[in-house]
């Protein structure tokens, strides 16, 4: 409670003791767009707000990109050497690694809470939510370029 976590462990705790029933109702698809579309950008643009902007400099954009290519490279590379299961071929393992990038939301909700408490400064926090952002920006091209080809379809 003193760091704030309590709503979001929750929420978690409340995600994972909703019966079956009730989740195999949910329209995922409609709530997944809406949350895309409509909550993502407005969390993100909330938390950027929070930003002081005398602490976005070029040290910062600078250490946020070097975490950046810090963040793929041992995400991908882990992913690569230890595969999460036997079998898996190299683009599935580099696939996989790229998906992992896509951690923004958790990385802007435990950096506003360190922020709040006073335990991460103001260059910290910048660099956390630059980072934050284009890491989940480079998701979707990154899985793209390392992504296993579909087979094409045939037609008769």
């Amino acid at each position: 409670m003193q760091l704030g976590l309590h709503e979001l462990i929750g929420a978690y705790f409340a995600g994972a003791i909703m019966p079956p029933s009730w989740v195999r109702r949910l329209p995922v698809e409609q709530v997944g767009t809406f949350s895309l579309i409509w909550l993502a950008p407005m969390f993100f643009g909330h938390s950027g707000l929070h930003i002081d902007g005398d602490a976005l400099t070029w040290p910062s954009v600078i250490a946020s990109l070097m975490l950046v290519v810090l963040s793929v490279i041992t995400k991908i590379g882990a992913v690569f050497l230890f595969p999460p299961a036997a079998g898996l071929n190299s683009r599935l393992r580099l696939s996989i690694g790229a998906l992992l990038q896509c951690k923004g939301l958790m990385e802007i909700v435990a950096a506003t809470i360190l922020h709040q408490q006073g335990m991460i400064s103001e260059f910290a926090f910048a660099s956390l939510m630059v980072l934050a952002v284009i890491s989940t920006v480079l998701t979707g091209p990154l899985f793209r370029l390392v992504a296993p080809k579909a087979p094409e379809a045939t037609t008769r």
